[in-house]
């Protein structure tokens, strides 16, 4: 498969100079002169074709990242199973995923699992109609306050088994 691409930032200030206090922001984006399906995520493939799995280009530097956001057109490939995307990034404290195309995802499983600093997320313009489970999405987002997911569609999920489990703080839940 197509290696994905993933790059790390310095997050900078509203005139676009970089502030003193800098943080790492992972930022998921197609690789030059790609676009479309897998285009910033590591796509498994069977020997017939067919995706099993999309994993985290990111993987071995996930703990040093303080935010993620997406820029351009990050779309999953058809009938992918998007788990484990972000899990154990601890240091993570804010994602923004809402460019995130995941309309082709059948499981989301464990995607933000063990994400033990993370406050903000935005999900809310996801396109979860295709995918059949959300078992430990959010599993161990401990500092996770408030979550919108009105947009979700869940007539397909069969599990949510452990999707908030050790959601300490969560107060507010938009469905």
């Amino acid at each position: 498969p197509e290696e994905a691409s993933a790059r790390a930032g310095d997050a900078t200030t509203g005139d676009g100079s970089t502030s003193s206090n800098t943080r790492k922001v992972l930022v998921l984006e197609p690789f030059e002169g790609t676009t479309g399906e897998g285009a910033a995520v590591n796509a498994v493939k069977d020997d017939n074709g067919n995706y099993l799995r999309c994993t985290a280009p990111w993987d071995s530097r996930k703990t040093e990242f303080q935010a993620a956001r997406v820029e351009g057109d990050v779309t999953f490939p058809s009938n992918s199973r998007a788990e484990y995307m972000f899990y154990g990034c601890t240091n993570m404290v804010s994602c923004d995923l809402s460019d995130l195309d995941v309309s082709n995802v059948t499981w989301l499983e464990r995607f933000f699992m063990g994400c033990s600093a993370l406050t903000s997320v935005n999900v809310s313009t996801w396109d979860t109609s295709k995918v059949t489970s959300m078992s430990g999405m959010f599993s161990g987002c401990e500092k996770l306050t408030s979550l919108n997911l009105s947009n979700f569609k869940t007539s397909l999920v069969t599990s949510f088994y452990g999707m908030f489990s050790g959601c300490e703080v969560l107060g507010s839940l938009n469905l």
